[in-house]
């Protein structure tokens, strides 16, 4: 046998060849055996896979189904829907993730935090809100702005800049002092250029001072130098001029400072100038006339030394830092003499009283003698241009009439009638001036 079969190679018999079944045929039927195995096998397990890919065929149609895809468009419209779905996804992510990393910066990261944050942001407000609902921080107020004449200039003191009045004051309140006085000015005058009224001080301290907000007190003080012609305009229209160029400072007018002496004649501008600070709602200080008086020692002519700029800067201060409209002087004045030819010193005394601008004189006196003598002279005292009567009596009632010249107490006469005067009579007065009367 030469000759086999085409597929699988089984051997043929051909013309003239003897039989050989046992080796030949057995062997190609253990080939066509095998063979055939070989096949069902495949046979069995292209069977089984196709029934496996018959059901995924049939559960991917399903699911297709389900998914909407019935042909090629459908399958072409789902594939971009998903693929924006992703797209939009993955920026979605993105995005949540730097929101997370914008709340961790801000502290956020629990609920916990984000409600703390909330509730700050919700109690913190824009400018407009917060001034609205907060009080601003004031502004600090630490000048003092002086307007005046030779008084709060400091003549006579040792260093004005440093001993005048107002200089003093202002340091007793830890201000700033800008000095703007003049000697010999006042309401009307302007000293011997003119052009230094208290009116036109203001003028300059305007100009001068920009931030107008630090000056807490505008204080104008003096007035002695005034005419007799003064007029309540003059007075009323510096004032108001105050209050316009420094309507953040409080404007504080202490009219008729005055020395040790009387100021003799001056009633009528005081009344004026008092009239003046009333009516335009100024804060206006009485009593200052007599913060000097009978004080000589410490003035030299009419003006206050170092040591009497000091007394009238503690004044000042007091009146400034209490807010008072009075600054009366209160005292009992003891510098008396009493002249011995003309009473004894057993049952005689004499007492001066201080309230402000009125004086109080106590005085009882045994005579010694019956004379226009000086009983007794009140030290620091200067005399005034018309003298006072004094209404007195002695222990019988009998009227007896004294004369008071500001400085010295003495006899003038009895009254006429039956009346005997002294010696050994002893006399008794009490008597109450304002010292703006003369």
């Amino acid at each position: 046998m030469t000759a086999y079969t085409t597929n699988f190679n089984l051997e043929k018999y051909q013309t003239g060849d003897a039989a050989n079944l046992n080796d030949q045929y057995n062997a190609s039927m253990d080939i066509i055996d095998d063979n055939m195995y070989k096949i069902n096998t495949n046979a069995n397990t292209a069977g089984g896979k196709a029934t496996q890919a018959l059901e995924t065929a049939q559960n991917n149609t399903k699911n297709l189904t389900a998914l909407g895809v019935t042909d090629t468009e459908t399958a072409t419209q789902l594939k971009n829907k998903i693929d924006t779905t992703a797209t939009n996804l993955a920026a979605t992510t993105e995005t949540a993730n730097n929101a997370a990393n914008s709340l961790n910066a801000l502290g956020a990261n629990t609920v916990e935090n984000a409600t703390k944050l909330k509730n700050r942001i919700n109690d913190t407000y824009t400018k407009n809100e917060s001034d609205n609902r907060y009080l601003p921080i004031p502004t600090v107020q630490d000048t003092l702005i002086a307007i005046g004449d030779s008084y709060f200039e400091g003549f006579r003191t040792t260093t004005p800049a440093t001993d005048s009045m107002i200089a003093v004051a202002s340091r007793l309140l830890g201000l700033t002092c800008r000095n703007f006085a003049v000697g010999g000015t006042g309401f009307h005058n302007g000293d011997t250029t003119g052009d230094n009224t208290f009116s036109k001080q203001l003028d300059k301290a305007n100009a001068l001072i920009t931030d107008k907000t630090r000056v807490k007190y505008v204080v104008i003080g003096g007035g002695r130098n005034d005419p007799d012609s003064l007029t309540y305009n003059e007075v009323a229209d510096t004032l108001t001029k105050a209050k316009q160029l420094f309507p953040d400072s409080e404007i504080c007018l202490i009219p008729m400072l005055w020395d040790s002496t009387y100021p003799t004649g001056k009633s009528h501008n005081y009344s004026t100038m008092l009239n003046a600070g009333n009516y335009t709602d100024t804060w206006t200080v009485r009593d200052a006339p007599s913060w000097g008086l009978y004080r000589d020692t410490e003035m030299t002519d009419i003006h206050p030394n170092t040591s009497g700029a000091a007394r009238y800067g503690h004044y000042i201060a007091n009146i400034l830092k209490h807010h008072l409209t009075a600054q009366p002087r209160v005292e009992r004045w003891e510098s008396i003499n009493k002249d011995p030819g003309m009473t004894d010193t057993n049952v005689s005394e004499c007492n001066v009283y201080i309230n402000g601008t009125t004086v109080t004189i106590n005085m009882r006196a045994h005579l010694l003698k019956w004379s226009t003598d000086a009983i007794y002279q009140i030290n620091g005292a200067s005399t005034v241009g018309i003298w006072k009567i004094m209404l007195a009596w002695f222990d019988d009632a009998t009227p007896v009439r004294v004369k008071f010249d500001g400085h010295k107490l003495s006899v003038v006469d009895v009254f006429p009638g039956s009346a005997a005067g002294g010696p050994n009579n002893t006399l008794n007065a009490y008597f109450t001036f304002n010292i703006m009367d003369f």
